[in-house]
């Protein structure tokens, strides 16, 4: 089964990583890239792309990221079941009614721990 992700965020570490995982987890699978929540949403709003998963590193302030999580919800809900958040710290978590059931893992994060929420987010959508 074919899987398609974006990957959003400006860290390069961060993406190889996230790549390289996605690589291991599925032996198909297409990764797309953007590095601004602006490059994000372009790319959502063009009807070519289908995600079965969004990897959202998040970048910004925590008010600016729940207002990006709030707008996502609002113009993309069908999507929100698709997202995981990659956090620096845990105090940079949007608020949990915010969040609402949203996956996330906090840097450093378990390989293993991460790949098995991938799995848990992908085979929801097959």
């Amino acid at each position: 089964m074919a899987i398609n992700v974006l990957v959003v965020g400006n860290d390069l570490h961060v993406h190889k990583l996230v790549v390289d995982i996605l690589e291991i987890t599925f032996s198909d699978v297409t990764i797309e890239k953007a590095t601004t929540a602006q490059a994000m949403i372009k790319k959502l709003g063009t009807k070519q792309y289908r995600y079965d998963l969004i990897v959202l590193d998040l970048q910004n302030s925590k008010k600016e990221d729940e207002v990006l999580i709030l707008n996502l919800r609002n113009k993309y809900p069908h999507l929100v079941s698709r997202l995981i958040l990659l956090l620096d710290t845990i105090e940079e978590k949007p608020d949990d009614t915010i969040l609402q059931k949203i996956p996330f893992v906090v840097k450093p994060f378990s390989l293993d721990k991460f790949g098995e929420l991938v799995r848990e987010v992908c085979s929801e959508k097959k």
